[in-house]
């Protein structure tokens, strides 16, 4: 089961439920990658990715696959669990700014 988290003194995470792997947060979008090194040409940024302590970038991999890039380090990631948490962020994105209007 995958939950939606909002942190009103931070951005709009999508994360999932303790499992046996570590949660996996996403933050979408341009403003939230200035902080990071690049990725590799050939990959396509998207944003950033938690687990657990542990942060990188979101991307897309030309395979098509999600990775998180950290440095010289790519790890692939469940692509079920980030298009999860990806649908998490974007309903969370879209319930605050309904509050919003």
């Amino acid at each position: 089961m995958h939950l939606a988290k909002h942190n009103s003194k931070g951005p709009v995470t999508g994360n999932t439920m303790k499992t046996n792997r570590p949660s996996l947060n996403v933050i979408l979008g341009a403003n939230a990658v200035r902080a990071f090194v690049a990725a590799p040409k050939e990959f396509k940024v998207i944003g950033i990715v938690r687990m657990s302590y542990e942060f990188g970038l979101l991307a897309i991999a030309p395979s098509g696959n999600y990775v998180r890039v950290n440095g010289s380090q790519i790890e692939s990631l469940d692509n079920g669990d980030v298009r999860m948490a990806i649908q998490n962020f974007m309903s969370h994105v879209r319930e605050r700014n309904r509050r919003l209007s």
